[in-house]
């Protein structure tokens, strides 16, 4: 059993350096399993499984009558550095783009009462956008905020400003520290719509909890991430 690990590990290295050596990005189509079997000198077998081992790791995808063709980069969302989503993907040389889609206020429910420490009822902002990466629709955010720590927030554009900035410039507010809580979940029809993906598709779900540097608690985010285009990594010392 060893051995053929190893040599479906090995099969899997030749297939991405045959991606990237050929130039292929991504929905490119791969050659059909008889050329790539010949190529290699394989049987099919041995090739499909090392397929499936790369399309499990998200490098390929296949649809069926179709082939098997690269999937899209996985964007990388390390954990152990403090960055905004814009900052975190400007390092990883991406282009972003955001999409607004709605702003209101509303008053604060039990859960946002206690997370900022504040009266029931009292006024928080909503920020609803699509977090676009490379052109397409990797993440929808939901952002709340209490009120009386943004006044005129709506004023700003949103679009095309950071928020982390804003609050930094504007506000004078610095935001060092955040909790975290990752988990699975599974697209509505409203979400799936957004991201251009099918309902019921898996995604990351990520609810962060971001303070200032003598604890106190400004913005509530929860961001649901396409399942298919989202890592995590992280530094454990």
């Amino acid at each position: 059993m060893a051995k053929y690990d190893t040599v479906r590990s090995d099969l899997a290295e030749k297939i991405e350096a045959y991606i990237n050596q050929s130039g292929l990005s991504a929905h490119d189509k791969l050659p059909s399993e008889r050329e790539l079997s010949a190529l290699w000198d394989v049987n099919r077998m041995t090739l499909r499984q090392a397929i499936e081992r790369l399309v499990d790791e998200g490098i390929l995808y296949s649809l069926h009558g179709s082939g098997t063709y690269v999937a899209p980069r996985k964007i990388n969302r390390n954990l152990w550095q403090f960055l905004s989503f814009s900052d975190a993907m400007k390092e990883s040389g991406l282009h972003t783009h955001t999409t607004v889609i709605s702003f209101r206020k509303m008053e604060a429910n039990k859960l946002l009462a206690k997370t900022f420490s504040i009266l029931l009822g009292t006024e928080v902002v909503e920020l609803v956008r699509i977090r676009h990466v490379e052109n397409e629709p990797f993440a929808l955010e939901t952002i709340y905020l209490p009120s009386c720590l943004v006044p005129g927030l709506e004023q700003h554009d949103l679009e095309k400003q950071s928020l982390y900035a804003i609050l930094r410039e504007v506000y004078r507010i610095e935001l060092t520290k955040s909790k975290q809580e990752i988990s699975i979940t599974y697209l509505t029809e409203e979400e799936a719509s957004y991201l251009g993906v099918a309902p019921g598709d898996a995604a990351i779900c990520t609810k962060v909890v971001t303070a200032t540097e003598d604890k106190l608690p400004v913005e509530y985010t929860i961001e649901i991430a396409r399942g298919d285009r989202c890592m995590f990594s992280t530094i454990l010392k």
